[in-house]
């Protein structure tokens, strides 16, 4: 099976709530997320915990054009497993990842 580059784009709806990067399980070798220029506000990535109001924050910052590099874990990633939060409604993380 060839391996392929693949991309995406997630926008957060609700902000305050912690949302999924994808709706469906993608496993990924490795997975680099990147805020979007255009945001209004930070944004953090991690697990189902992530919070993005400052006094309780959990998870990565994301500023605006801030880039995270994976793996977070060794092996593969399930895409599905990563969560995302943000300050504003709308805000948009770009992520790219090669898929297994």
């Amino acid at each position: 099976m060839s391996r392929q580059l693949r991309d995406g784009l997630k926008a957060v709806a609700a902000a305050g709530t912690a949302e999924r990067l994808t709706a469906t399980d993608i496993e990924a070798e490795w997975l680099r997320i990147q805020a979007n220029s255009g945001n209004t506000g930070d944004m953090v990535v991690g697990d189902s915990t992530v919070v993005a109001a400052a006094g309780t924050r959990r998870g990565l910052l994301l500023s605006k054009s801030t880039t995270v590099l994976g793996p977070f874990i060794p092996g593969p990633i399930n895409l599905y497993d990563i969560w995302i939060d943000s300050l504003n409604n709308g805000d948009e993380c770009n992520f790219i990842y090669l898929e297994r």
